[in-house]
């Protein structure tokens, strides 16, 4: 296929198709791709409709995966917000993909607890909160990981 000869080129939704096979994307993302291609604006608009119709590109299911494909990775939701930023996911599908993401608690804790690997001095405690922090952690979950540390050390 040679993009010189309109005949042999694919079209905006096929194209389009093509990438959602290989990878889940934001509305952006797509529009972006298809951009870089050299397809028409009118083009790329009528396939990201069309596929929006049918279902297969879906902001709000698109930021539910990255939040909890991302909180698998250990990070927090002020982070994975970051990160859907940076994808395109519009900002109102943000607070229900954190949600269905659940136990940000949790994560922190067990990141708190492999960063120490066993120290507890102030400061190796202190410096793990700070990679807390980097990682989107909020500070609730931040305290509520080192007092449950705290209390397990205490038993």
């Amino acid at each position: 296929m040679t993009r010189n000869n309109p005949k042999e080129r694919l079209s905006a939704l096929d194209s389009a198709a093509y990438s959602l096979g290989r990878r889940q994307m934001s509305v952006k993302e797509l529009r972006d791709k298809l951009l870089s291609k050299g397809y028409e604006p009118e083009e790329i608009e009528q396939a990201l409709e069309r596929l929006e119709e049918i279902g297969a590109l879906d902001d709000g299911v698109y930021g539910c995966m990255l939040a909890r494909h991302y909180k698998l990775r250990g990070w927090g939701p002020g982070r994975i917000k970051e990160e859907m930023y940076k994808r395109g996911v519009p900002r109102m599908y943000w607070e229900e993909a954190i949600e269905s993401a659940e136990g940000f608690s949790e994560g922190a804790y067990a990141a708190l607890v492999k960063k120490l690997s066993g120290r507890r001095d102030p400061d190796s405690i202190r410096k793990a909160q700070a990679f807390l922090m980097r990682r989107g952690f909020d500070r609730d979950d931040i305290h509520d990981a080192v007092k449950r540390l705290d209390s397990e050390n205490d038993d």
